[in-house]
């Protein structure tokens, strides 16, 4: 996929629209050698990028990561934003809502999914360090808590419930590698609901987002995180996707919740096809029915899975699904320059790690 996506980008987009932070963007200077090292990589999407288009590749020692921003052809600014930050090992995208039935409210969107990813770097390296400070039982206890509540709500991932995932993980690496991906959840978790309690916009967002862990004989460990109905994916050194998280949507609540909301088929249809979770959405939402929904605290999906050599980690806005009718044949269209007249914005984070071979050969 990574050749793929080079290929296609590299021959139809000259302007890759990077922006550099310069705060978060650390350089240092070898007095021996007088030159001056790149020591993070930070790559952040701005207003400039969301009106244009932003695209590229950026290698890491431990992983390549391909990236892809296009807005709607109509729209002046698109919705989406993307994030790596090689410092925290941060990648994802976020996805502005911007209203129903094409009536787009494109700056108070695209603002939500800028400012999210924006305060999730920051943020997450604040928490980090106090998280430290919280017995790694108890981290895990919380973690196992809340997930059997979201698990409740939209469904249960093809690996299986969050407890056997991380059971699964405990046979297959060290005590200290369970730690540091216990803490790293724990902090993500943390980190999402502190931006949705203090992000200062308008606008709504739904994210993905993760990082991975590399392991001695060239495996990853691959962590993320979901809030909406944006796409976690982990495509197979075969071409063959799977969705690793149930999207946050009325669709997937209704159907684990069969007696809760409106029991008009045609209500309940209508209610289906609307969001059902995101960043900055009030957190009780009442349905015109007899009943409601309370929905009170913010709901964080979060996985974990051994990334094979040859594997991918994607992150995707639903927006993929537009052009190819699935997120398997969208990301496929994407990259046979498919793009043309797309019904929603396409942010696309592709992360694969180096073979044991090539990391040696960079070293």
């Amino acid at each position: 996929m990574l050749d793929a996506i080079r290929k296609f980008f590299r021959g139809n987009n000259t302007d890759s629209g990077i922006t550099e932070v310069p705060d978060t963007t650390l350089y240092r200077v070898s007095p021996e050698k007088q030159e001056v090292k790149r020591e993070y990589g930070y790559i952040a999407t701005s207003e400039k990028t969301q009106e244009e288009n932003m695209s590229g590749d950026i290698s890491f020692f431990h992983k390549d990561i391909t990236y892809i921003l296009k807005r709607q052809p109509e729209k002046k600014r698109g919705d989406d934003s993307i994030l790596i930050d090689e410092q925290t090992g941060l990648i994802g995208i976020a996805d502005g809502i911007s209203g129903e039935h094409g009536e787009f409210t494109e700056g108070p969107a695209a603002d939500a999914s800028m400012k999210t990813l924006a305060m999730l770097a920051e943020q997450f390296k604040q928490i980090r360090t106090q998280a430290n400070k919280i017995p790694q039982k108890t981290q895990r206890q919380l973690l196992m808590q809340e997930q059997l509540r979201v698990e409740g709500n939209y469904g249960v991932a093809p690996t299986g419930t969050f407890q056997e995932q991380l059971t699964n993980l405990e046979t297959q690496v060290s005590e200290r590698t369970i730690q540091e991906t216990i803490a790293a959840l724990f902090t993500l978790t943390r980190t999402i609901d502190a931006i949705d309690k203090h992000i200062k916009t308008k606008g709504l967002s739904t994210l993905s987002v993760g990082k991975t862990i590399p392991l001695q004989d060239g495996r990853h460990v691959a962590l993320y995180a979901l809030v909406g109905d944006s796409y976690v994916l982990i495509e197979d050194k075969d071409g063959h996707i799977t969705n690793m998280v149930p999207p946050q949507t009325w669709a997937h609540y209704l159907g684990q919740h069969p007696n809760e909301g409106p029991q008009d088929p045609e209500q309940r249809l209508k209610l289906s096809t609307q969001l059902g979770n995101s960043i900055n959405m009030p957190r009780t939402l009442a349905i015109a029915s007899k009943q409601s929904l309370a929905r009170m605290g913010m709901d964080v999906s979060i996985g974990v899975t051994i990334l094979e050599q040859g594997q991918s980690l994607i992150f995707t806005s639903d927006g993929i699904d537009t052009i190819g009718g699935t997120r398997e044949a969208g990301i496929k269209s994407a990259l046979n320059n498919n793009f043309a007249g797309q019904a929603d914005d396409i942010s696309v984070v592709c992360c694969t790690p180096k073979s044991t071979e090539a990391m040696q050969k960079a070293a």
